[in-house]
């Protein structure tokens, strides 16, 4: 089974895994800038509580807070279950279809192992490929956004 052939198969958990890597990134980078925002509403009414607006503030730094977190736990919790089968299911593939070309033992590991490497690509550098180039376009946008208020 080919590296392209492994990537269609699996298209849509391989996009679901990368959309909550992408939500626990996109929120780890903004979440700074909120709690900037709230740390501001703070300060600025440290002597005067009476006029202390840090109730909206706080509001949202916990939004992007709890998106982060549950982002985070999902990618973890789908990352071991999607993984783990996608080798267990790709690798039994290709070990019977070495046997029943009759192949060596040897080369049946070495390609069992190709898989290995492979599905390794999926779990740990395509999630770092995709957010190197996704974030740091999202991250000026909304660094923008946020910046103008």
């Amino acid at each position: 089974m080919t590296f392209k052939e492994i990537a269609v198969k699996y298209k849509y958990s391989i996009l679901l895994i990368l959309l909550f890597v992408l939500i626990e990134n996109i929120s780890f980078i903004i979440e700074p800038t909120f709690f900037g925002k709230l740390l501001d509403a703070l300060i600025d009414h440290f002597y005067d509580h009476e006029k202390a607006e840090y109730i909206f503030p706080l509001v949202i730094w916990i939004i992007v807070y709890m998106i982060n977190v549950i982002g985070g736990t999902l990618h973890r919790l789908f990352n071991g279950i999607i993984y783990s089968k996608m080798y267990a299911n790709v690798a039994t593939e290709v070990v019977l279809d070495s046997k029943c070309c009759e192949d060596q033992f040897s080369k049946m590991l070495v390609r069992a192992e190709l898989v290995k490497e492979y599905i390794t690509f999926f779990k740990e550098r395509l999630p770092e490929v995709m957010c190197g180039s996704v974030l740091r376009k999202k991250y000026e946008a909304l660094h923008n956004l946020i910046n103008k208020n």
